[in-house]
């Protein structure tokens, strides 16, 4: 039998343990920051400066190529978010083969919920949907989603995909004509009551240029929502002299 001691026979695998734990520990940390790297990837396409709404409250991060362009001031080409008075219209001009222009545009909307609460603005939304005939008779979805900035959680979405009019022109002729072409996208609306603004994110885009992005309109359209941020208010300045 040996004569070696006890402790010596055990210190062997006392140090494989405690190597174990440790190569466990870097383990479970790489694999939290590659996943972390590729949920952060995964928003690659949305621009990473917000541009802000409602006074600067809500913040919201759109596709890279609608934000270098200028947001048109004439009325939101969905038609059933005209009413919607804070509803700001973002344009892509994107040219496909015979240097004909198409233009996906993208509609946000941050809605007190003061004035409209997520309810009536759905209510509403239907209304004028079924009301316009493009999309009626489509139905909401509830969706929930893993909110990145604070933002809300919880969504009403709504299919825009089949076909639809959008914005067109051929280069060198002036003025925009509606075509009617198939096409994607989707209405996202916030469901969450007892927040300052319910947010609409729209996403339209027709067949013919979805290729031009990696990522799917209804996917783009998610990767808004995860992204939005509604920040409380300012808190108001002190009394003078205190």
């Amino acid at each position: 039998m040996s004569s070696m001691p006890t402790s010596w026979r055990l210190a062997p695998l006392v140090l494989l343990a405690a190597a174990g734990c440790s190569v466990s520990a870097y383990d479970t940390d790489y694999k939290a920051r590659v996943a972390a790297f590729l949920g952060e990837a995964a928003f690659a396409e949305l621009d990473s400066t917000p541009r802000e709404f409602a006074d600067g409250r809500v913040r919201v991060h759109l596709p890279t190529k609608f934000d270098t362009v200028e947001e048109e001031s004439r009325p939101v080409s969905l038609s059933f978010l005209r009413n919607v008075e804070e509803a700001m219209a973002f344009n892509a001009k994107l040219f496909t083969q015979g240097n004909m222009e198409r233009r996906p545009v993208v509609v946000v909307a941050a809605v007190p919920t003061a004035r409209r609460k997520p309810d009536d603005l759905k209510r509403e939304i239907t209304e004028w949907i079924n009301q316009d005939g493009t999309f009626r008779g489509r139905e909401w979805k509830s969706v929930k989603v893993e909110a990145t900035k604070g933002g809300p959680a919880e969504w009403e979405v709504l299919s825009l995909d089949g076909e639809q009019a959008f914005e067109a022109t051929t280069a060198g002729v002036d003025g925009l004509v509606d075509q009617a072409m198939k096409g994607s996208g989707s209405v996202w609306l916030s469901t969450a009551a007892d927040r300052d603004f319910c947010v609409v994110v729209a996403i339209r885009m027709p067949d013919e240029v979805a290729g031009q992005f990696r990522t799917a309109s209804a996917q783009l359209a998610e990767l808004m929502a995860r992204r939005v941020e509604i920040t409380p208010p300012a808190a108001p300045d002190a009394p003078a002299g205190k």
